[in-house]
């Protein structure tokens, strides 16, 4: 499965399957973290080289406060012995969003942990308060303020331009998107870098979904023919 590079992931059921669980919202999130530990390692395994996680969006905070200080707790909790364990395994990890509306410690951990897992051949993209929209209006925001300095003209901004400017911009294009829970949207996410991707959508929750799975949405996404508007 050599063709493709980059997988991104829309992990979407914790909370329905902590309900259908009899859980709590936190158990949900707890599931379907230890759900990335095991597609990672397939992934890994696979022949992938970048995986892309939506793991909080910008919109996200439109949720309870109750359960969006769950999640934040949840992240700082296994972020230290997560990104060893990333370490461990030569993946380098990268951020993807906004630092606003985080708190300095979160800021600090996250700043940490992609300090220690710096370098390795494989790469997990965490797309932390993240949104499509807000990236375009950060380099929206960027080009006007270059523009004031008289640093860029026009003949300057172009599709290459664009791409370098995106968050974490040096990574490729996503070649297949895995959306789970049996959802049929992207929800903001990567819009850029998905517009010409594949999409799978999955009807299994994220906790649920299994290596298994993972494998069969490549081997769905070899058979398919892209055709990038020819």
């Amino acid at each position: 499965m050599s063709s493709i590079k980059h997988v991104a992931i829309i992990p979407d059921g914790n909370r329905r399957w902590a309900k259908s669980s009899s859980l709590t919202t936190p158990q949900g999130h707890e599931a379907g973290f230890e759900a990335l530990r095991r597609i990672l390692k397939e992934c890994k395994d696979s022949g992938p080289t970048i995986l892309s996680f939506y793991a909080f969006s910008t919109e996200n905070f439109n949720r309870s406060q109750v359960e969006v200080n769950q999640l934040f707790n949840l992240l700082e909790n296994v972020l230290e012995n997560f990104s060893k364990e990333l370490k461990e395994n030569k993946i380098q990890l990268r951020i993807s969003g906004s630092q606003q509306n985080l708190s300095k410690k979160l800021i600090q951990k996250l700043s940490e942990a992609t300090q220690l897992c710096s370098e390795g051949d494989f790469i997990l993209n965490i797309c932390f308060n993240y949104g499509a929209q807000e990236e375009f209006v950060k380099i929206g925001k960027e080009i006007a303020q270059k523009a004031q300095k008289n640093e860029i003209t026009e003949k300057d901004i172009d599709l290459a331009y664009i791409s370098s400017h995106l968050w974490n911009g040096d990574l490729p294009p996503v070649d297949l998107l895995i959306r789970t829970s049996g959802e049929y949207r992207i929800s903001n996410f990567m819009l850029w870098q998905c517009a010409y991707a594949e999409f799978y959508f999955s009807p299994k929750l994220w906790p649920d979904f299994s290596p298994q799975d993972f494998l069969e949405a490549l081997e769905a996404f070899e058979k398919r023919q892209r055709r990038y508007g020819k």
